[in-house]
């Protein structure tokens, strides 16, 4: 797993809802998402945080998370001890202002970037399997060797 920078959002008072990047989950327990503000920190979004979640044909698959931005950045997992049907989607966020009429009055823009800890640990020229099979689609049998837990393919 590496981490990669899935895409940035700058959100002001009217923003609802920003599309972030497309994601791979892996094929279980969810995806872990580091979020990190790269604005300027300023009393108006000292208390702010937004909803992150990812999303496909199948809506929410993941669930959603509350997250806030710090400087330092801060990690966070979607989707904890669940598996995903569709593993593709798109990342999205939705702001939350601490207070909405600071924001109109400032007129200041929150500025966070999302990173993702992403199934790309193999080269481009691997076959990536879940399991035990081959790239045709087969299964591979695993055949139990002696007592000391060593597999024959």
């Amino acid at each position: 797993m590496v981490w990669k920078l899935i895409g940035s959002a700058t959100v002001g008072p009217t923003d609802k809802e920003v599309t972030i990047g497309p994601i791979e989950v892996p094929p279980q327990d969810g995806l872990e998402v580091w979020v990190q503000q790269t604005s300027p920190v300023s009393s108006c979004w000292k208390f702010s945080y937004g909803l992150l979640w990812a999303e496909n044909i199948n809506g929410r698959f993941l669930g959603t998370i509350k997250v806030y931005g710090h400087p330092e950045g801060e990690a966070y997992r979607l989707g904890t001890g669940l598996s995903a049907s569709l593993r593709t989607g798109v990342l999205k966020f939705s702001p939350r202002l601490w207070n909405l009429r600071w924001f109109k009055v400032s007129g200041e823009r929150w500025s966070l970037d999302f990173w993702a800890d992403l199934p790309d640990d193999l080269p481009n020229d691997r076959y990536r399997s879940p399991g035990f099979e081959r790239p045709d689609g087969f299964s591979i049998p695993v055949i139990r060797v002696g007592n000391f837990g060593r597999l024959r393919f």
